[in-house]
């Protein structure tokens, strides 16, 4: 029942244009990609029942979703493992896209071990500075 509810779930559908992809494969793990429908990181979406266009969507893409089955439950030492319950996410790559550094440190704000001092000081990043340098070269 669950393989038959989630493509409902999935918010994208795979592309029958394999000219330019590297990759088709399943994620390993939860994903977030910059969707290239259109050319120049552009996509449509669809906002208040209107379709527009945007440029630099983030979509994520996911793993699929487990169970514990025990084969034998009167059995109190029988042990239960993960079955996987639906497929992963299946990605198709046209390329990467690699961040400078200042980006990777500041992603470190997030980071559970990172403390209130280091954060604080992470504040600081000047984003609109770096975001205009990448994207209008």
């Amino acid at each position: 029942m669950i393989n038959n509810i989630n493509p409902y779930f999935t918010p994208f559908i795979e592309t029958s244009n394999t000219e330019n992809i590297l990759l088709r494969k399943d994620v390993n793990e939860n994903i977030d990609v910059i969707i290239n429908n259109l050319e120049n990181f552009e996509s449509n979406m669809v906002d208040k029942g209107k379709i527009n266009q945007y440029q630099y969507v983030i979509d994520k893409y996911n793993l699929g979703l487990n169970r514990l089955n025990n084969p034998d439950i009167k059995n109190k030492h029988s042990k239960a493992f993960v079955v996987p319950l639906t497929q992963n996410d299946k990605i198709d790559m046209l390329g990467f896209m690699r961040l400078q550094e200042p980006y990777i440190k500041y992603s470190h704000i997030n980071l559970p071990k990172t403390s209130i001092y280091q954060k604080a000081n992470l504040h600081f990043f000047n984003y609109f500075y770096f975001h205009q340098r990448i994207f209008r070269a």
